[in-house]
């Protein structure tokens, strides 16, 4: 089970050759931060459409890096809330390479082109193996979405002398606000870890019908190193339409072998290494 998306080959070809440009850095302004309690209710008005998703399908164009291997490709991504989640690795010609499902956050990945099969893996550790994001598939559509995580809820509100705001959310993210055609817009969003500071960010861009149409994800490692830097385009996205129940069923895979998470962590689909060697 698939969905049914028509893409040009030069439109897929573009999508792929626009992801692998560096993406925009957000240049925040420099304090003071004023408290403003306004900025809570704008952080509102700007995740309202992204916070309305209960499906949400689109296709990704991804590049960047994580964990020191280079990664590039376009996914097919399909979501609804709460918790299940299609993405499909796109393959220039014939099977896909893997297939994600999930329900309720429980993720079967199907390795078609190696006959290699993981199951019932939690979907954020499947994520992070994948491409360096541990995401449930929640959060996964509210970062693709705009709105950074899926049920954030402001605490604190501030102001800048650039007139730019910022929402302090409960789960520890800081979203930056500024107005962008009439509208508040999330533009950069962070999250600190412990003592390190901005453990990840991410950058919002080009956006139509209040959705982003570019993200820009980077994070740290325990070093403070950057250890993902990625560049996802969203591209054909149709939000709350009626996907087919069946689409998060895992993908056949009678006969598979069995796939480890250590194995995947060791060479995920994306990366230039290719999927891990049968045993």
């Amino acid at each position: 089970m698939t969905f049914t998306r028509t893409v040009s080959p030069l439109a897929a070809a573009a999508a792929l050759m626009a992801s692998s440009c560096a993406p925009p850095v957000v240049r925040l302004p420099g304090g003071p931060w004023m408290p403003d309690p306004a900025a809570m209710a704008a952080y509102e008005e700007a995740a309202r459409p992204c916070r309305g998703i209960r499906t949400w399908s689109a296709e990704v164009a991804v590049s960047g890096r994580t964990g020191g291997q280079r990664l590039r490709g376009r996914l097919i991504a399909g979501f609804e809330r709460p918790g299940n989640a299609r993405i499909e690795g796109v393959a220039p010609f014939g099977a896909p390479l893997f297939v994600l499902t999930a329900r309720h956050d429980r993720a079967v990945l199907v390795l078609p082109r190696d006959r290699r099969v993981l199951v019932g893996a939690p979907f954020a550790d499947v994520m992070e193996a994948l491409a360096g994001v541990s995401r449930g598939a929640d959060d996964l559509v509210a970062l693709l979405g705009g709105c950074v995580v899926a049920d954030g809820t402001p605490v604190a509100g501030f102001r800048s002398a650039a007139r730019w705001l910022r929402a302090d959310l409960d789960r520890g993210v800081s979203v930056y606000l500024r107005r962008d055609a009439g509208a508040w817009r999330i533009v950069r969003a962070s999250q600190a870890d412990g003592p390190r500071p901005n453990a990840w960010t991410v950058d919002y861009s080009e956006f139509a019908s209040g959705f982003p149409g570019r993200v820009g994800l980077r994070g740290v490692d325990a070093y403070g190193t950057a250890s993902t830097d990625l560049v996802l385009r969203v591209t054909q996205p149709d939000v709350n339409i009626d996907l087919p129940s069946a689409a998060f069923d895992a993908a056949a895979h009678e006969g598979f072998d069995p796939l480890t998470m250590d194995e995947l962590r060791a060479t995920g689909p994306l990366g230039e290494a290719g999927a891990p060697p049968r045993r």
